[in-house]
């Protein structure tokens, strides 16, 4: 081998002689975009969205430089409002993972977040207002009121229709019956919803105070939804009357990634309905719970409560002492925990779940190309076939010969009609040979024809006649009569 070949093989960053494999080479690809690349946020227009019965959504997004596959799963927690807006032509604003599909060897971005292009307005308005009321210091923790321990009347502020009152319900229901809601309806999107949110925490606190109803906190709740969607509980009015509040407020506002402006501002944050209801519960349920275990259960739990008690409150030395141990113990298991991200990076169950789903969501359009090309072929098979059967069928047959027939009956016509005018033709010829030849044409040159009167027969010699016999001598004009004498 020469040196130029050995530097080649051993030089720094060139390729190793041994070949990897195509599917090893995409998954270096992938792990690497993964890791290099990871969460984006881009936009552009949308472009040919199919929906296979899977319910997952696959596009193009693209401008006038370039495009991108894109894939928005069926789990993934959007609301079928915000899926709806995944439309041919829209301008949208997506966010989510760059990865590689590697059944074809395609970067794709997996979707996390919709919203339409020009939402920026929204997001830009939200940060400014965000930054207003944190500068008051309505996002202080010490303004936060605690939650009653055993609510029992929760006014509720949401929707009369939907899912989340009975979710509400059924969690509360369970846990804790003793529970009841105070609902106040009001609409939780679109215009002036904003100021019949504000409105109706300010009337459960007017009734609070006056003694008409009594309660031990407020719930603000609605299901998820886009930014737009979610744009009351993002207002100025609403944040003001949350935070002006003498109950309690716990905001439950969208899904776990969603947040709003009143999520701030309220005395407590869960991130659904549903765990809105936990918290209020959650007291009175490990009451009931802590009243059915054993006594060993009880000794074990008293003896893991004091020992915690006495790792918070011991002497200062061994406090001291304590705080570098567990902090040496805290950066050993993060670091741990950081060694185990970097080697399940690209293999958490749900991507490995998600890359199969959309492998059998291509399977699936392949199985449908090929039978609709099965489809076609047969189709074309069959109408062969059907140009065949006409071709020799007696139907087919009696048309032809029926065509011929008609094709001789014009022939034989034209034919006649050319005989008869050729035949026309020669008659009238013949007919003025003959007129030339007529006796007529002799009489006009002069000559005249002379009969015997009685027999009418044409004298052609004087001997021919007797004397006191009657000629008649036909003239080109007229005729005469004479006697013979003899």
């Amino acid at each position: 081998m020469s040196p130029l070949a050995d530097h080649w093989e051993f030089a720094p960053g060139r390729p190793s002689r041994e070949p990897l494999s195509v599917g090893e080479l995409t998954r270096r690809i992938r792990s690497t975009l993964e890791r290099e690349v990871g969460w984006v946020r881009v936009s552009g227009e949308v472009g040919q969205p199919t929906r296979p019965s899977s319910g997952h959504i696959y596009f193009e997004l693209k401008d006038h430089e370039a495009q991108i596959s894109c894939v928005l799963f069926r789990g993934k927690r959007i609301s079928e409002a915000t899926r709806a807006r995944i439309q041919l032509g829209r301008q949208l604003v997506l966010e989510g993972n760059i990865s590689v599909y590697e059944q074809r060897g395609r970067y794709q971005l997996i979707v996390e977040s919709v919203e339409i292009a020009g939402e920026g307005a929204l997001h830009l308005a939200f940060e400014e207002l965000k930054r207003r009321l944190q500068a008051e210091g309505l996002f202080e923790p010490e303004r936060k009121r605690v939650l009653p321990a055993c609510p029992f009347r929760i006014g509720l502020v949401t929707s009369p229709t939907g899912a989340v009152i009975r979710d509400i319900e059924t969690i509360s229901a369970r846990r804790n019956p003793a529970l009841v809601y105070h609902l106040v309806p009001v609409r939780v999107q679109g215009t002036g919803a904003a100021g019949e949110i504000a409105a109706a925490i300010a009337h459960l606190n007017h009734a609070h105070r006056r003694g008409r109803v009594l309660l031990d906190a407020i719930v603000l709740a609605r299901g998820g939804g886009s930014l737009e969607e979610l744009w009351p509980f993002n207002e100025e009015v609403v944040a003001r009357a949350v935070s002006g509040s003498s109950l309690p407020i716990v905001s439950a506002v969208g899904h776990q990634t969603d947040t709003t402006i009143s999520d701030f501002v309220a005395d407590h944050r869960a991130p659904t309905p549903s765990a809105a209801a936990e918290i209020l519960t959650q007291k009175v349920h490990e009451s009931i719970d802590f009243v059915r275990r054993s006594d060993e259960e009880l000794a074990d739990l008293f003896r893991r409560n004091l020992e915690d008690l006495a790792s918070r409150h011991p002497l200062p030395d061994a406090h001291r002492i304590l705080r570098r141990i567990l902090a040496r113990g805290l950066e050993q298991r993060e670091e741990k925990i950081h060694q185990l991200d970097r080697r399940l990076q690209g293999r958490h169950p749900r991507q490995i779940l998600e890359r199969r789903q959309q492998r059998m969501d291509d399977l699936e359009g392949r199985m449908q190309r090929i039978g609709d090309s099965l489809l076609d072929e047969g189709r074309r098979r069959l109408d062969q076939a059907t140009a065949r059967l006409d071709a020799i069928g007696p139907g087919r047959i009696l048309s032809r010969q029926s065509e011929h027939c008609e094709r001789l009956g014009r022939l034989l016509q034209e034919r006649a009609r050319h005989r008869l005018q050729h035949l026309g033709e020669g008659l009238a010829r013949l007919e003025s040979g003959l007129g030339h030849l007529s006796h007529r044409k002799v009489l006009e040159r002069g000559y005249s024809i002379t009969r015997i009167d009685a027999t009418g027969r044409i004298l052609k010699s004087a001997g021919e006649v007797h004397g006191g016999e009657t000629l008649v001598t036909l003239l080109d004009k007229g005729e005469v009569r004479s006697r013979v004498e003899k």
